[in-house]
């Protein structure tokens, strides 16, 4: 168990490096960017995750923001962090706002059809 939760750790360090870079790219860090941001989260997680083994909750919470950050590249945006089942991800650029909101719905829209025997219940 301490393995995958030392590989779990340098792959999160891998692409939470290469993520920043990406919500980042061609800003400099005296620059000002207008940005929207969307802050996600899977409501009632906490208390499903307590009735659950660690290995259980960690494969559903990577199906789960494995969608979120397919659906937030697909709408041109990037994902700045992971906190937990929290998701902050940024749009920049023209539209951002209108692709943050498509983002928002798109998101919910999986998540009313994803898998009901690992949806929040």
């Amino acid at each position: 168990m301490v393995i995958g939760i030392e590989q779990g750790n340098h792959q999160k360090k891998s692409v939470g490096h290469h993520i920043s870079e990406k919500v980042t790219e061609g800003i400099n860090k005296s620059q000002k960017v207008e940005a929207t941001a969307m802050f996600y989260d899977i409501c009632g997680f906490t208390n499903y995750a307590q009735d659950r083994s660690p290995a259980v909750v960690v494969v559903i919470l990577n199906k789960w923001l494995g969608f979120q950050n397919e659906i937030i590249i697909a709408t041109g945006g990037g994902v700045d962090k992971f906190v937990g089942d929290k998701v902050m991800a940024l749009f920049k650029g023209d539209g951002a706002l209108n692709r943050c909101i498509t983002c928002a719905i798109q998101i919910q829209e999986r998540a009313l059809n994803f898998d009901k025997n690992h949806i929040l219940a």
